[in-house]
Formats: C-alpha cells, sequence, structure tokens
C-alpha cells in the first residue's frame, strides 16, 4: 500500500485523514478512513471523477 497515491489532510477538530486513490471495479475512487474509525467502520470513497469530489471528502471527513 505504500506505493498508492496519498494525501493527508487535517478534520476541522485536528484528526489526520490519508485520502488514497485506487483503481476499483474498472474505474479510480478516492477513499479515506480516519485511523480512529479502523475497528468499527467501513471505507468511505467518492469516485475520482467526480465534479464535486473534493467536497464529498470534506462533508465526510468532517462528519
Amino acid at each position: 500500500m505504500a506505493d498508492l497515491p496519498v494525501l493527508e489532510t487535517l478534520t476541522m477538530d485536528g484528526a489526520k485523514v490519508h485520502i488514497t486513490a485506487i483503481r476499483r471495479y474498472c474505474d479510480w475512487v478516492f477513499t479515506w478512513r480516519p485511523w480512529w474509525a479502523r475497528l468499527w467502520r467501513r471505507d468511505k470513497w467518492v469516485v475520482a471523477h467526480a465534479d464535486n469530489a473534493a467536497a464529498i471528502i470534506v462533508a465526510e471527513v468532517n462528519a
């Protein structure tokens, strides 16, 4: 996983979130999962070519 493209961002409360671009089902997606959610929450993702991908990521990681 170390060779996948990753962007690190912070939530409004300062938690680190890694955004990773991966290939899923014949398309690229951005996926994230905060470190504190490893055991009880599923991965979140958005299709990379979505016009509002950045807005979706910001809304989800700050939810």
